[in-house]
């Protein structure tokens, strides 16, 4: 059975209806249709109420962890270092 939480995704305004329509197993459009019909049939001040204490009282839903970071490229390898003697001259063609 699903956990009584708040839902990140999917969710309109707080998630409270997300949250119960998973814990519930009902379609979230359903439960979000007759929560409406329901709260104003009941001149909607419980129904907000009622909105605002679940979204208070139900925690929220826990943030899936980052992915693994994905190692830093290996390092070139060094370049030679500039010798410090000059090149030899090049052959006198005259001698």
């Amino acid at each position: 059975m699903a956990q009584l939480v708040r839902k990140r995704e999917g969710r309109v305004f707080l998630g409270v209806c997300a949250g119960l329509a998973d814990w519930w197993q009902v379609d979230r459009t359903v439960l979000r249709v007759l929560y409406v019909l329901v709260s104003v049939c009941s001149a909607a001040f419980p129904g907000i109420l009622c909105y605002l204490v679940l979204g208070i009282l139900m925690p929220p839903e826990e943030e899936p962890a980052p992915p693994p970071a994905a190692p830093p490229p290996a390092a070139p390898p060094p370049a030679d270092p500039p010798s410090a003697e000059p090149p030899p001259p090049p052959p006198n063609p005259s001698a």
